[in-house]
């Protein structure tokens, strides 16, 4: 059994492992708002609002040829990001990376082969924290 990299779960399970397809980019953004305030004579002051979103983006490659199961992950993860519902993004080492919601999913094919198959799949997917609220089904 190969060893996996992380796991998305919500709406099923979608493992990046080596032969299933992984990636090679994590980033991750954190942002804080600051209402301004102009003051008069003075320059304007600022005042922590609170934390804003945290950005989540997982870029990668699957190269159907010697990595099969890839070849539809990417439908299917667009269909988690269709149907409204949150995600946990698990890293292999066990840690809990947090809820998310999926707003973006990007697929590239290159290389294509005489079937229309692609020989190599460019995705990235670009998740934004879950805050809580409804989420649905209801």
């Amino acid at each position: 059994m190969q060893r996996p990299l992380a796991a998305l779960s919500g709406g099923g399970t979608f493992i990046f492992a080596p032969l299933q397809g992984s990636y090679e980019e994590l980033s991750q953004t954190w942002s804080a708002s600051w209402a301004r305030h102009d003051v008069i004579g003075a320059p304007a002051v600022r005042q922590f609002t609170g934390p804003d979103d945290r950005e989540l983006s997982i870029r990668g490659s699957i190269w159907p040829e010697i990595q099969l199961p890839g070849l539809w992950r990417i439908e299917a993860l667009a269909g988690v990001a269709e149907s409204g519902r949150p995600v946990t993004f698990i890293l292999a080492s066990g840690r809990v990376v947090g809820r998310f919601v999926i707003e973006e999913v990007t697929k590239d094919e290159a290389l294509i082969e005489g079937l229309g198959y692609p020989g190599e799949i460019q995705f990235e997917l670009r998740m934004v924290r879950y805050t809580g609220g409804i989420s649905w089904p209801f």
